[in-house]
């Protein structure tokens, strides 16, 4: 059970979230590699890019991450890599938002990468 608020349990416009600070969340997140690196918290996406996807822009500029392990694992195209487990705490910078649109547990991220990082509690494999 997620202590985000939920969307789809509000009175909310179909495609609506809430954003939150994210004080006191665990939070996973996808890997390249077994060192984190700012790259793994940027986002990946132009402008351009964005606008021939139809990705909103508020979603162009947040980071992916998840509530349990094993949904960011099932994110993975590979099969295996790294998961990041990160503990965020109150930071002024650093807002959440369940964004359960195609993926129960989806968490978008706004924050800066360096902040991020300084979040991860561990870093485990995965095959």
């Amino acid at each position: 059970m997620s202590v985000l608020p939920d969307p789809r349990q509000l009175t909310l416009p179909a495609g609506a979230f809430v954003v939150v600070p994210a004080a006191g969340l665990d939070l996973w997140r996808l890997l390249r590699e077994s060192s984190p690196t700012v790259g793994d918290f940027e986002e990946r996406v132009t402008r351009a890019q964005a606008e021939r996807l139809g990705l909103p822009e508020i979603f162009r500029t947040s980071v992916s991450h998840f509530e349990y392990r094993r949904q960011a694992v099932a994110q993975s195209r590979s099969g295996r890599g790294y998961v990041a487990l990160l503990h965020l705490t109150a930071d002024p910078h650093t807002r959440v938002a369940l964004t359960p649109f195609e993926h129960d547990g989806h968490v978008d991220v706004w924050g800066f990468p360096r902040r991020l990082i300084a979040a991860i509690r561990d870093v485990e494999r995965f095959a």
